[in-house]
This record gives C-alpha cells, sequence and structure tokens, in this order.
C-alpha cells in the first residue's frame, strides 16, 4: 500500500514545484527559468548526495558526446575572438549541463506517486499560464496595458507572449503524456491544441510552426510504428550538417518578399541573419570562430540595406536565431559533427525507449517541435532555453516510463 505522503517526497516536491512553475514564469519573463532550473537542480543535488534517491543509470553514449562537446566549446578559446568570454560561456554551458543530468536523474529515481503529483502540479501551471494569455488576448489586452505597460496592439501582435508561446509549445507534450498515463488521450490533444491556439491568438509565428510541425511528425512517428524516429534522427543529422548551405541557395534573402506586415518584415531579416552567419561559417569551417562569438562577429552590427526595401536590420543582433548555424559558426565541423551525433543519439534513444506507440509518437513530436524552435527563434548557449528543454525532457522521460492508472494495456510497436 501506497504511504499517503509519498508524492510529498522531496523528488515529487521538486518536480511539482518545476512543474508548477515552468508555464507561469515566461509570461512574465523569461529569463526566470534559469534560476528555477538551478533552484531545482540544487535541490535534486541534496536529495541525491543524502541518499534520497535511488542508484540509476544515464545514456553513456549521449553524456559522451556532451562531454566532448564542452571540451571543443573550451578549446575554441585557443583561437576565439574574445578568449575570456569562450571559457565563461562554456561554463556556463557546462553548469546548464549539470542541471541537466540531475533532472534526468532525479526523474528517472520518481517512484509512481511522485511522478503523479508532479504531473498534476504540470496540468496546473500549463493550465494556468494559457489561461492567463488566452483571457487577456480575448479582451483585448486590458491586462498587458496594466502589468506590461502595453496599452496599445500594434501589427506584431501580443510579442511580449512571444516566449511564453514557445514554451507552451514544448510543454504541452509532458502535459499531453500526463493525460495519457491518466487514462484521458483526449485530455492530451487538447493540451497540444491549446499550444497551437494560444500562438494563434499571440500571433507567435515561430512557436505556432513549431506546435504543428510536431503534431505532424508525431502522427508519422505513430503511423510509421518503431522506425520513425531513426529516420528523423538521420533527417535532422544531415539538416545540421548542411545547415550552412541553405541561407547561399534556396534561402537566399533576395529569393523572398515581404508580403506585407511587421511579421514578414522580420522574417526576412532573418533570412538575411543566416546568410549572414553561413557566410562567416564558411570563411572558417575547420576550427569555428571561437565559442560565442556570434556576440563579436566583424561586421555583425552593420545594418542590412535590401535593395527592393530599404534598411532591415542589424546582421547580426546577439546571435543567429539558427542553432545548427552558431555551432557552426563558433565551433566549425568538429562541433557540428557532434551536435549531429547528438540529435541522431536522441532521436535513436527516443526510439528505442519505450513499445508504447502513442508515448514514442510524443516524445518525438516534443522533440521536433523543439529542435524547429532551436533554429527560428533562439540562441544555443541561453540559459533560460536550455533549463525549460531540461525541465520538458526531464517530465516527459518521467511520465513516459510511468504505469498507466487505466488496465489498458500498451499498444504494440
Amino acid at each position: 500500500m501506497t504511504h499517503p505522503l509519498a508524492p510529498f517526497r522531496p523528488i515529487g516536491l521538486i518536480f511539482a514545484f518545476a512543474g508548477f512553475l515552468a508555464p507561469i514564469i515566461p509570461v512574465i519573463k523569461n529569463l526566470g527559468l534559469a534560476p528555477l532550473g538551478v533552484v531545482c537542480a540544487l535541490a535534486g543535488l541534496w536529495v541525491i548526495m543524502r541518499g534520497g534517491a535511488k542508484k540509476v543509470e544515464l545514456d553513456r553514449s549521449l553524456w559522451g558526446v556532451i562531454a566532448m562537446v564542452l571540451l571543443w566549446q573550451a578549446a575554441s578559446a585557443l583561437w576565439s575572438l574574445d578568449p575570456i568570454a569562450s571559457l565563461e560561456q562554456t561554463a556556463r554551458f557546462g553548469a546548464n549541463m549539470a542541471i541537466g543530468f540531475v533532472l534526468l536523474y532525479l526523474a528517472k529515481a520518481a517512484t509512481q506517486s511522485e511522478i503523479s503529483f508532479a504531473g498534476k502540479a504540470l496540468w496546473v501551471g500549463f493550465l494556468a499560464a494559457v489561461g492567463f494569455v488566452g483571457l487577456d488576448i480575448l479582451l483585448g489586452g486590458p491586462i498587458s496595458s496594466v502589468v506590461y505597460n502595453r496599452p496599445d496592439i500594434g501589427p506584431a501582435g501580443y510579442f511580449w507572449y512571444n516566449s511564453a508561446g514557445s514554451v507552451f509549445s514544448v510543454l504541452a507534450w509532458p502535459v499531453a503524456l500526463v493525460a495519457l498515463r491518466q487514462g484521458m488521450p483526449m485530455l492530451g490533444g487538447a493540451a497540444l491544441a491549446l499550444a497551437v491556439l494560444s500562438n494563434y491568438l499571440i500571433d507567435s509565428k515561430s512557436a505556432l510552426l513549431a506546435a504543428l510541425v510536431g503534431i505532424g511528425t508525431a502522427g508519422v512517428t505513430w503511423l510509421a510504428r518503431g522506425w520513425g524516429p531513426k529516420v528523423i534522427g538521420a533527417f535532422v543529422a544531415i539538416a545540421v550538417l548542411a545547415s550552412p548551405v541553405l541561407p547561399l541557395t534556396v534561402l537566399q534573402p533576395l529569393n523572398f518578399g515581404i508580403m506585407g506586415g511587421t511579421r514578414t518584415h522580420a522574417l526576412l531579416h532573418r533570412l538575411y541573419i543566416w546568410e549572414f552567419a553561413a557566410h562567416h561559417a564558411l570563411e572558417k569551417p575547420a576550427l569555428g570562430w571561437g565559442m560565442d562569438a556570434s556576440r563579436r562577429m566583424p561586421g555583425g552590427r552593420e545594418t542590412i540595406v535590401d535593395p527592393r526595401y530599404g534598411i532591415i536590420g542589424h546582421a547580426m543582433p546577439l546571435h543567429p536565431h539558427n542553432t545548427s548555424l552558431q555551432v557552426w559558426l563558433e565551433l566549425g565541423l568538429p562541433g557540428a559533427l557532434l551536435t549531429a551525433a547528438l540529435a541522431f543519439l536522441i532521436f535513436r534513444r527516443i526510439g528505442q525507449g519505450t513499445e508504447d506507440r502513442t508515448t514514442r509518437a510524443l516524445w518525438t513530436g516534443q522533440a521536433v517541435a523543439t529542435i524547429t524552435l532551436a533554429h527560428l527563434s533562439f540562441g544555443a548557449w541561453q540559459s533560460w532555453w536550455i533549463s525549460l528543454i531540461w525541465i520538458s525532457i526531464a517530465f516527459s522521460m518521467m511520465v513516459g516510463r510511468a504505469k498507466p492508472t487505466s488496465e489498458t494495456n500498451p499498444e504494440p510497436a
């Protein structure tokens, strides 16, 4: 018989804390996800050191590749534009990887009752955050006008909710898994639908696309049964290696036009940023420009002038908004090869991690949605973004291995 206080043991409390706050924090300030990850990891490390978590083993091949990435990042300080900045960013990335290690360790050690308790907290936080944003938008932004000092909604829509929309597109997947384990698959589908609807209302094109691509991929994976994740992993690995070629060929900015509005102007700017990053990545393909060099690239602060539309923006505002291009630009071919290997190993692990078709499909959809966002919106080394990824992976891994509350057997692969 399960002890009545079992859900309130440390691991359950840590994940309930993370699950409730992770969807809510970015509604206010997305950067708050970084300290959330730190707090949860420190609490988890305390639990592990005190023997409060059973001993588990994590995937050695995955963590071996991550270790090699860290070593190459540190080595790049020898030829980087700013060696001190490279080492500092490498140290931050290493700390973020340590956070992930602790969270995944706890996720694997969590008991059934702890998983159930944390999953309910995640659902409450997700519904509260989506409901808050949706209500504000449907009422015409009265909360935004007071809390965020945004009295007028311009052509860019509710852009201050863009990060929250991205978080919804990532966390909707473990939320759906919680519903699946509770025997309510329709409710899981509703969670994914809420991610799509909220991003449509926010008018966050990248997050909306990520959610839709993830859902489409999940459907294909469900139909494809066991081989789907491996094929997708191979495709992602090839795309990582080919990423500098695309902005200089099929994705050249002059191949596209502004169809009207702020959003398409921003998309054109993104294409120019990618072109700049790809061009400079191929100037030093063997080693790259060094860790964190994106912020300091020669010519990065120059203004882009499109021959058709005039001034577009800076050539490189902080980072390329594309993980593969940033890796190529800063870490060269060795970094790209390690990233491609990491992507392939992740999808291979997804394919091997469960016999349940629906769980495997949701894991694949989550990975693709996250990768889509990583290649459209954020910097590769941003701490808040990495914390979000770890929290979402930890929840999905934890809930995905939990036993269903219903008596229904999992579908065969």
